[in-house]
């Protein structure tokens, strides 16, 4: 009874952001889920060139891709605040369509902290 005491008050404590990928540029064909975790990096097997955020975190995640399937390095795109780029794909839109690629190709890994550097 006490571990699950203890788990149950430190549930409310992790937050994720969760984000489909794709790999084409304009978010249509989609090849995974990633659950991106607060001060965490969150590396895929697939390359994907573009992301849609369908679930922000609950805190100011900030979320940043990488080339490379390890968060060092140079990133893909710009490092982004998860809450202001949640948009749900619709009929004909993809405002939500985040470019996830550069002159290296696609992104293979997300991160996540509290700030941009």
């Amino acid at each position: 009874m006490q571990l699950q005491s203890l788990f149950l008050f430190a549930l409310p404590l992790a937050d994720a952001a969760i984000a489909d990928l794709y790999s084409d540029k304009e978010c249509k064909h989609k090849v995974g889920k990633r659950n991106v975790w607060d001060n965490s990096c969150a590396a895929t097997v697939i390359e994907f060139m573009s992301m849609n955020i369908t679930i922000p975190s609950n805190k100011k995640q900030f979320l940043s891709v990488w080339n490379g399937n390890h968060c060092i390095g140079r990133r893909a795109q710009r490092c982004l605040q998860a809450k202001l780029f949640a948009y749900p794909l619709g009929e004909g839109s993809n405002m939500g369509c985040i470019p996830t690629f550069n002159a290296r190709g696609g992104a293979k890994a997300i991160s996540s902290c509290g700030f941009c550097l």
